[in-house]
């Protein structure tokens, strides 16, 4: 029901629909996370590199599994690929409890 909520609301949104048309993907083959550790400590592409690597997390996501139709499959693919990015935004951990408090 979340997936088809966002699936609705990107919809509903001119970007929205840019990104449901391109399906753009956010994984280790199309960033080069080795290039965001040499960035500027103040940008974003540094700490989300600092983020995984002090985790050593890895962009790969396994395909989604239980979601068959197209567009909501991809919407969730989209959100596991972009999860990362909200601990950067946050600061958020790894932890249970921060792992609940980034989810929601």
């Amino acid at each position: 029901a979340v997936v088809s909520t966002q699936s609705t609301g990107m919809r509903e949104h001119k970007t929205g629909l840019e990104i449901l048309k391109d399906q753009p993907r956010a994984t280790h083959q199309t960033m080069d996370l080795e290039y965001f550790g040499s960035l500027p400590t103040n940008t974003f592409g540094y700490h989300y590199y600092q983020f995984m690597a002090s985790n050593q997390l890895s962009a790969q996501r396994a395909n989604t599994k239980f979601i068959e139709e197209g567009e909501l499959a991809y919407v969730m693919t989209r959100y596991r690929e972009n999860h990362d990015f909200l601990h950067t935004l946050t600061g958020l951990g790894v932890s249970v409890p921060e792992e609940i408090a980034t989810k929601m």
